[in-house]
């Protein structure tokens, strides 16, 4: 049904503008980011756009393809299974900033969506707010762009025998990375922001984690390293990526990352602590 000025019987002041839409009174106070654009709306009789404008909880389902929604301000997502959850607070108010703001909202609902896959209540609570003070990137597909010091030889730095050459896939059972983030550098896969990561290496590469796969982050180096079960290598690279969404070439992370303990054999000392 194609919406009309009639569905949206309104007042407009310099204050505010309230709108009376699906029974209800919105109103839209004029230092909200949506009231200059509600009047745009009203004065181009762009009426389909008015929904999402005044009501962010029509905007949440909408721009998620029904997967989230909105209630008193919390932000509530459904997976694969149709369970409903809730997300942390740091990913809740940028949900929000997005609806406000109209943008893409699918690298945040897969985001959310790995992560409540991840069975660390920690790395749940925590890796979204990690991520934002770490200005690192969100793929499209809901994974996340870190960064890993290597050798020339794309050898790790620690052994020297864990390949990081681009386009290979590095991982270890989980239960065998250390999950205390009270111990600064112990057995896992290690990957951090550029600045870190460029500081201990002879050469930089780019990495690809899902958050699913994110096991601890040390409290020591202001936070600027993490451990992970695995990780995508995607290229040597000289500058940190700062494009909001980064979006990857490679094969999508489920059809790329499972684990087979049949198939792999790892060596105890190939897992121990690695510096950069």
């Amino acid at each position: 049904m194609t919406l009309t000025s009639k569905d949206f019987p309104r007042i407009v002041t310099k204050q505010s503008i309230v709108v009376m839409y699906d029974s209800k009174h919105n109103t839209i106070k004029s230092d909200h980011p949506n009231y200059q654009k509600l009047i745009e709306a009203f004065r181009e009789e762009r009426w389909d756009d008015v929904p999402n404008l005044v009501s962010p909880q029509q905007a949440v389902i909408d721009l998620s393809d029904g997967r989230l929604r909105v209630e008193d301000g919390v932000v509530y997502l459904t997976n694969d299974d149709g369970d409903e959850f809730t997300v942390s607070n740091s990913l809740n108010d940028n949900i929000m900033l997005h609806i406000e703001q109209n943008l893409d909202m699918t690298p945040l609902v897969n985001f959310a969506i790995n992560l409540q896959k991840n069975p660390s209540h920690r790395s749940v609570t925590q890796l979204f707010n990690w991520i934002q003070n770490t200005n690192l990137t969100i793929t499209d597909d809901g994974c996340f762009i870190a960064y890993k010091g290597v050798r020339s030889d794309f050898k790790d730095s620690h052994t020297g025998t864990m390949d990081n050459s681009p386009g290979t896939i590095v991982k270890m059972p989980r239960n065998r990375v250390d999950d205390d983030p009270t111990r600064t550098c112990s057995n896992g896969l290690h990957v951090a922001t550029f600045d870190f990561a460029s500081t201990w290496s002879q050469t930089t590469v780019s990495v690809k984690v899902n958050p699913a796969d994110v096991v601890a982050v040390p409290i020591d180096y202001k936070k600027t390293k993490m451990r992970a079960c695995q990780y995508e290598v995607l290229e040597e690279i000289e500058r940190p990526i700062t494009e909001p969404v980064y979006h990857s070439p490679s094969e999508s992370y489920d059809d790329a990352y499972q684990y087979d303990d049949e198939e792999d054999e790892y060596d105890d000392d190939e897992y121990d602590e690695e510096e950069y």
